[in-house]
């Protein structure tokens, strides 16, 4: 079995940070903003084991793959030969559609 690298662009690290945020905004609790980028991050790094489950979407950009996460977040990813890049991720309802094909 191929194991893959988990990378993310720095694009997906400020969506982290940005969740973050929303999430204390909206909640005034920093564990619950925690724990969810952290739920986050462990579902990015388990795309190292079984990277094709994404639902690949090539009509919004050549290879990429996306998953949702928790009814709330979309994780943008592309397989690369040894490497998962992690694109963006998504949280509460963002139109991903249109900023993935106009990033």
């Amino acid at each position: 079995m191929t194991i893959f690298r988990v990378a993310f662009r720095e694009e997906a690290v400020s969506d982290l940070a940005t969740i973050f945020a929303y999430i204390l905004e909206n909640t005034g609790s920093p564990a619950s903003a925690k724990n969810h980028v952290k739920r986050l991050e462990q579902q990015c790094n388990a795309l190292s084991l079984f990277p094709h489950r994404g639902i690949q979407r090539n009509d919004i950009r050549p290879g990429l793959r996306l998953l949702p996460i928790e009814r709330r977040s979309v994780i943008a990813y592309i397989i690369e030969v040894e490497a998962v890049r992690i694109i963006n991720i998504f949280h509460a309802g963002q139109d991903f559609d249109t900023l993935l094909r106009n990033p």
